[in-house]
């Protein structure tokens, strides 16, 4: 299963396997402390870096030093930012964002702290389905969204956003200086409006469906998977995941494995121990690898018949993953 973090109330969240971690409060830091409102995008870094996207700034965080820089400001408050991706391809680390506004949509690429055009589309590129005429000609969805996401490779992703039907349309050839190829419609999709996606490739979207009820926060009804051309499932929703409800605003796929020794990693090994092996004193979640988890750990090792040393390691981990998915 794909692990993916998402912004709630100020506080950012990592699920893997279907356990969740808090990794950060936001609120811990003085530049988020009266503007949470205005996020509306983040996305997963490198190691221990998140960047978060508001309306007119962009910030990186260092988890590990708890500390915010700023990397753009837009400076101007009739422009505002809709969204942002941080892309690994052909060896680079590449950080976009997008506004949108007028006539269509601008995707930049952030180069040694300058916003530099990266791509350009109008709104009347992303055409859709007439849901008041079905099976006649496609129209313009007339929209401005802004919401984009890169896969592994050079594939481009946009989407029409808040419309029903929601459309994902792909641009191939997505090089390093911008986007050669042709707009495709990939998928459309009736079953709500996007805030947010990822993916994968062009086989796996990970979209953040909702509809919008105020001024501050979306409903966000579920996290979908979209098969295109074939189906869609709920992957996440309030039905098998409580916490997750309408007050979720952003959602970013996680490359990078926790591994086995941060405090991220500790904290979904004690989350899982709690969750699979309720025989034992249920363990505290404070990501510290103590004498309390450590003796958990070596009961868990010897009920399932591995080797009792309390280290953490891939067969602990997989073992744990196996019992996750017949829970």
């Amino acid at each position: 299963m794909v692990s993916f973090v998402y912004l709630k109330l100020g506080k950012i969240y990592r699920v893997e396997e279907g356990i969740c971690i808090l990794i950060c409060d936001l609120k811990e830091f003085p530049v988020f402390q009266s503007n949470l409102h205005t996020i509306v995008s983040v996305a997963v870094g490198q190691g221990n870096q998140l960047y978060i996207c508001r309306h007119h700034d962009i910030l990186l965080i260092d988890l590990a030093l708890k500390t915010t820089l700023s990397l753009y400001s837009t400076q101007n408050n009739n422009v505002f930012l809709r969204d942002i991706a941080y892309r690994k391809y052909n060896g680079e680390h590449n950080l976009y964002f997008s506004t949108s506004g007028g006539n269509g949509t601008t995707i930049y690429m952030i180069q040694n702290g300058v916003a530099v055009v990266y791509h350009s589309y109008n709104k009347n590129q992303l055409t859709m389905p007439d849901p008041c005429n079905p099976g006649g000609p496609d129209i313009a969805t007339g929209l401005e969204p802004g919401v984009f996401a890169f896969d592994m490779g050079t594939t481009l992703f946009v989407s029409n956003g808040n419309s029903i039907p929601c459309c994902y349309y792909k641009y191939s050839d997505a090089g390093d200086s911008g986007v050669t190829g042709q707009l495709t419609r990939l998928h459309v999709s009736q079953i709500n409006s996007c805030w947010g996606f990822d993916c994968i490739d062009s086989n796996y979207l990970y979209s953040l469906t909702g509809k919008d009820t105020d001024s501050t926060y979306v409903e966000i009804s579920e996290i979908h998977l979209t098969l295109p051309q074939t189906s869609e499932k709920t992957v996440f929703s309030q039905a098998n995941f409580p916490d997750f409800d309408k007050r979720v605003v952003a959602i970013s796929l996680d490359w990078e494995p926790l591994g086995f020794s941060s405090i991220y990693a500790i904290k979904w090994l004690q989350t899982a121990l709690n969750k699979t092996f309720p025989q034992a004193v249920p363990l505290t979640v404070d990501g510290k690898f103590g004498p309390k988890t450590r003796s958990t750990l070596k009961l868990f090792q010897a009920s399932h018949q591995l080797l009792v040393d309390g280290k953490y390691g891939a067969k602990v981990k997989v073992k744990i993953i196996e019992l996750l998915k017949v829970l």
